[in-house]
Parts: C-alpha cells; structure tokens; sequence
C-alpha cells in the first residue's frame, strides 16, 4: 500500500502525497515563478499588444453582430465557412478577396451585399495608408477601423491610397459613416465602452 511521503498516511499514488497533504503543500507553495514565466519583461509588450488587438477585434465584431450583420472571422488563421443555405454569401461574392485576408466578412442582412473588415488597435488613433502591411493587400471597399484609446474610427483602403488619414483630431467616426448612420446610438454606445475600456489599459 503506497504511504504519504509527508505524513505516512495511504495515498494512491507510490511516493505521492495524500489528499490533505497536498492541499497544504499547494497552500504554501509559490507559484508566482510558474505564473509569470511567460510574461518576462521582453514578451510582456508583445503579449500586451496582441491582447489588447484581439479585445479590439472581440469588440467590434459583436457591435455587427448586435447591428444584425452575419459576421464571418476571415483572416490568415480562420477559412470562411460558405453556406449553400438561400441568402448566405455566395462564393462568388468574396472570392476577389479571399487571399487578402481581412478580419470580417459582413454581410447586410436586409441587401444581401458582402463588405471586409480590418481591425486595427492604436493607441494614440493615428493610421495612414503607408502605415499599413505591405505585404497585406486589402480590397479597396475593405472598411479599416481604428480602435484607440479615445474613439473608433473607419475609413475604406480606397479613402487611405486616396490621401485621406485617420488621425486623434480628424472626424472620421464610424459612426459617422453613412452606410452605419440608422445604427448611429448603437455604435456610440459601443465606442462609449471601448475608450472607457482601453483608457483603463
């Protein structure tokens, strides 16, 4: 019969420490070590930075989703997921599009139509075409929205390669956009959350 090594009590497990043993040595053992390995000082920006991208995306993701757009994750890491179901988005109206690799497929549930999305998280809300991947080529409807510490921005790729930049004190709010104007609460609302929630980051 296997004994505790601590207190010679039965435990299953030959060399282990019985049950109450073991919540005691789990009291008093330090974990910080384990817990904070990977977070060294020379990762923790890089775990901040995609942490923080990611809530961007989460964010903005279910404000259409609340605005009742189908909503497809359509990136490097993600494949869309095609329906043949009547209504869903046709193969044919995303196909120009699928190796330049956006975030979203948003489809207007009331027109049918397909639109991209890219979500990107600046700090300080600024973001002009040369700013942006070379190696990433968007369609030119692709809607760029810039989350930041203060607001939620959005311009087309077609409106960056045109000159146009989003910038702290320019009024390209995403919910100014015409094609959003009948969710204009809604999406204040969202962007309300979003800078109460990124000035706290």
């Amino acid at each position: 019969m296997a004994e505790c090594k601590i207190c010679s009590d039965y435990t299953k497990l030959k060399s282990g420490l019985c049950f109450v043993c073991f919540q005691r040595n789990r009291e008093t053992t330090d974990l910080s070590g384990i817990y904070s390995a990977g977070f060294k000082n020379n990762n923790r920006t890089y775990f901040s930075s995609v942490l923080t991208e990611r809530v961007a995306k989460t964010l903005i993701k279910e404000l259409f989703i609340s605005l009742r757009y189908k909503v497809l994750n359509y990136n490097a890491g993600n494949h869309v997921f095609l329906s043949g179901s009547p209504g869903f988005i046709k193969p044919s109206q995303v196909k120009s599009g699928l190796e330049q690799a956006p975030d979203f497929v948003l489809q207007d549930l009331i027109t049918g139509t397909p639109c991209f999305i890219k979500i990107k998280f600046c700090p300080g809300g600024n973001l002009a075409y040369a700013d942006m991947s070379a190696k990433y080529f968007y369609p030119d409807n692709t809607y760029i929205i810039v989350v930041s510490k203060k607001q939620v921005k959005c311009l087309t790729v077609h409106e960056l390669k045109n000159g146009k930049e989003i910038a702290s004190e320019c009024d390209h709010y995403l919910s100014n956009r015409k094609e959003f104007t009948k969710h204009k609460n809604t999406i204040e609302d969202y962007c309300e959350f979003s800078s109460k929630f990124f000035k706290a980051v």
